[in-house]
């Protein structure tokens, strides 16, 4: 199913309940917002990035320093870190621990200074969008940092990746074709919110047991914080 075959079955859900009043710019923003939706629920797309490596610097953004602006969760894998040696190379997968953690457990983990500095590597924590590594690499590496995680599409500037007639959710991964509904779901259920037709109840509920079926599917163990539908949304 494509942008355009998405668009069509949206229409025929919102005929059904003679809701005919809203743009074709708001109906393209709600599947786009539907792709989010689904992505976000079940972690379906992933990846994996380098970054680098930058001398005596603990934290790092993940928008701003990584440029992930697709990011939702880090993967199960979560981060490694290369300790850039080309006589004694070591990649070393990093534990995910939570400030308290290492409030608790390791002394002296939020100092910066030389005494706390290693290119050997144990933690990393995530608070917000900045993460936080211990220690405190002591050396520059290019592509030091290899970080698995789950992301939703962006083409451009429309987030959800839905722009031409001919686009596919989810970047057109062929397993996730069963799930092309879910988006269409997702923007009947917000129109049909809007529009106070008793009918988006029943929408709702399809959608539900859809995200329901995909991620039993899918297995997804991801290393993060809950999520939170964006069905959480009031009618706006």
């Amino acid at each position: 199913m494509d942008f355009s075959d998405m668009q069509a079955e949206l229409s025929e859900i919102l005929a059904e309940s003679n809701v005919k009043t809203f743009s074709l710019a708001a109906r393209k923003r709600w599947l786009n917002e539907g792709v989010v939706d689904v992505c976000r629920l079940t972690l379906c797309l992933q990846k994996e990035v380098a970054k680098n490596v930058t001398a005596a610097t603990r934290t790092y953004d993940i928008k701003t320093d990584w440029s992930l602006t697709d990011f939702l969760a880090f993967a199960k894998e979560g981060i490694q870190h290369y300790n850039g040696s080309s006589t004694a190379p070591l990649w070393t997968p990093l534990e995910r621990k939570s400030i308290e953690w290492l409030d608790e457990n390791v002394a002296g983990w939020r100092d910066t200074s030389a005494t706390n500095r290693s290119d050997t590597l144990s933690y990393y924590a995530k608070y917000g969008l900045k993460v936080y590594f211990q220690p405190v690499p002591i050396s520059a590496v290019t592509g030091g940092w290899i970080i698995g995680y789950h992301y939703y599409p962006i083409s451009g500037t429309t987030v959800g990746g839905l722009v031409n007639p001919t686009d596919k959710p989810f970047d057109d991964f062929p397993e996730f074709y069963p799930y092309h509904r879910l988006p269409v779901l997702f923007a009947g259920y917000r129109a049909l919110l809007k529009a106070g037709a008793p009918k988006g109840q029943q929408v709702l509920q399809e959608y539900s047991a859809g995200i329901q079926l995909m991620k039993q599917e899918l297995r997804r163990e991801p290393d993060r914080e809950p999520v939170i539908s964006l069905f959480n949304y009031r009618a706006q």
